[in-house]
């Protein structure tokens, strides 16, 4: 189905399907990496496309690109996709505003495990917390 905002104050409509509704411009923003899959987008999805998808779907990605850029190809040799997952749902959980851009741009300028450890810093104990994040210091290379 299609993603539509909560909010009673819906008016932004979807350019493209006219099937969602959004309250703002930055709600339509957060929503867009999601809505895209129900869109029928003109392009091919990014790997953090579908990095969000399987996330909003709470399955390990299968996509070959994302799992080679993400960490996952690397962790299946630790036995540790399943912490790389759980990983990537706890950043996109604290901290709200994160976007499919914005991981797919620190993959694509080699910084994801440097900005994976600054979203974990920044939030503290709170981001931490039931957090695999022991596991990602300990491998942090397969993030590379």
């Amino acid at each position: 189905g299609h993603i539509t905002c909560v909010s009673r104050k819906a008016v932004l409509q979807c350019g493209d399907c006219k099937a969602a509704w959004y309250c703002s411009p930055r709600c339509q923003k957060l929503a867009w990496d999601l809505h895209i899959f129900d869109c029928g987008p003109r392009k091919e999805f990014t790997p953090a496309q579908h990095l969000c998808k399987a996330i909003a779907d709470n399955v390990i990605p299968t996509d070959p690109r994302t799992r080679e850029l993400f960490g996952f190809s690397g962790a299946a040799e630790e036995h540790g996709e399943q912490f790389v997952f759980d990983l990537y749902k706890r950043l996109f959980s604290i901290d709200r505003s994160l976007t499919a851009r914005d991981v797919q741009k620190w993959a694509r300028e080699q910084t994801l495990a440097k900005n994976i450890k600054d979203k974990f810093r920044l939030y503290g104990p709170v981001g931490w917390k039931g957090c695999p994040y022991a596991w990602f210091l300990h491998f942090e290379y397969v993030f590379r």
